[in-house]
């Protein structure tokens, strides 16, 4: 497969992770490095200025989201 599909493949998978990050970090007690390294991995992955701009990351999941539902159904057909 070629680099570039794998690169549009993890692009599009990607919210995912993110969800799951996000699920991990507010229902489990982790330890204050992992705590740290969802953070970080939200942040840098959606590139916003912090984790406290929770809205804006919920908006922009939402839409990477949105989006790879609707490469599911496109996929689907």
């Amino acid at each position: 497969m070629p680099q570039e599909q794998i690169n549009d493949i993890r692009n599009i998978i990607a919210p995912m992770y993110l969800l799951h990050d996000l699920r991990i970090y507010f229902d489990h007690l982790l330890p204050e490095d992992k705590q740290n390294e969802k953070r970080e991995n939200i942040v840098k992955t959606l590139e916003v200025k912090s984790f406290e701009h929770l809205e804006e990351i919920y908006m922009l999941l939402i839409d990477k989201l949105d989006k790879l539902f609707q490469y599911l159904v496109i996929c689907s057909k």
